[in-house]
């Protein structure tokens, strides 16, 4: 199982919404299948040996599964690059794709299918969770020191809490982002506008929240706001875009939908106490959203990855202390 690029972009067959099943905001037109968000893709079964054409933009980590065997492909690209690559399947065969890296560097066009043909599969129908976030829910720079593409979204916090819930999942995710504003003081495109795309690069596409219809939010966010010294209006405007953003998602999933804001582990300071501050203010005055904390030990190299972001373990460590919370949380509902 292995991409390959081609120069000769040879015809195709469109796929069609009706032979896939889609895991999270993927975008189907005129044939392609498009994808961008972490931890997003399909999934489909084959009915003879295919071979897919794949339009890959920027630095790609794709995460094939075939039946139960699990196989990673990396094309390295600069981040505006972009190659068509082949991928060829065997036949019979239960394929899940998913790419692993973050929105912003890189994206998957599936353009079509060269030979062979996919249907749909009739998958288990679980409870949906949505992981709302920057770069601490997209696990950047978490299999590596040396780069930001060192990613691997399918080894963060929020996987390991989606298995416990026993959950389907969707990141919705970006490094730099922030509720207001990003960590280099960027205020246009973030968190509250990101999230109505279903393609994150892609300003004119849209995404319907209620779609995916979650049980659970987790919402992990605030680092980037802060990253910049705050003044009182600042933090007031925080608070409402906050309490705005929440509202939103009750209003999308429904009023039973249990929300959880999930504070650190990076965030220090001021931020750090008054994110803490208004998130309790949250759970005190709004129903059913709750607060947990987390921390990575700063002295255990083995948790830190890329630019002071956590590693793998870093973030096993985070689950590991978000769990007991959650836990005791559900047991008293």
């Amino acid at each position: 199982i292995q991409l390959k690029e081609v120069i000769n972009v040879p015809s195709v067959v469109g796929i069609q919404e009706h032979q896939i099943y889609k895991n999270g905001r993927v975008l189907v037109k005129d044939g392609h299948v498009i994808f961008d968000f972490c931890n997003t893709g399909i999934l489909f079964k084959t009915i003879q040996q295919t071979t897919l054409l794949i339009y890959l933009t920027g630095f790609v980590r794709l995460k094939i599964r075939v039946d139960d065997n699990t196989f990673t492909q990396v094309i390295p690209m600069n981040p505006f690059e972009s190659k068509y690559t082949t991928l060829e399947l065997p036949g019979n065969k239960v394929i899940q794709l998913t790419k692993v890296t973050e929105a912003r560097s890189s994206k998957v066009d599936i353009v079509g299918i060269i030979t062979g043909s996919i249907e749909t599969i009739h998958k288990e129908k679980l409870p949906h969770i949505e992981f709302i976030g920057d770069s601490l829910t997209c696990g950047y720079g978490n299999i590596g020191q040396n780069s930001e593409f060192e990613t691997d979204s399918s080894q963060t916090w929020c996987v390991d809490i989606a298995n416990y819930l026993h959950c389907d999942y969707m990141t919705t995710s970006w490094s730099g982002i922030g509720v207001l504003k990003s960590n280099h003081n960027v205020t246009t495109n973030q968190l509250p506008v990101i999230i109505h795309r279903c393609i994150a690069t892609d300003e004119a596409s849209h995404w319907n929240i209620s779609d995916w219809n979650a049980k659970y939010v987790f919402l992990n966010i605030g680092t980037n706001d802060y990253a910049i010294e705050a003044d009182n209006v600042f933090d007031l405007n925080f608070k409402n875009a906050m309490k705005d953003l929440i509202q939103l998602y009750f209003n999308e999933y429904g009023s039973n939908l249990l929300f959880f804001i999930v504070e650190g582990p990076v965030i220090s300071g001021h931020g750090k106490e008054y994110i803490k501050e208004i998130s309790l203010e949250f759970v005190h005055t709004m129903k059913n959203v709750f607060y947990i904390e987390t921390f990575i030990d700063k002295n255990n190299p083995s948790f830190w990855g890329f630019r002071n972001h956590p590693s793998v373990e870093g973030h096993h460590q985070m689950s590991q202390q978000i769990i007991p919370q959650l836990e005791a949380i559900l047991h008293k509902l």
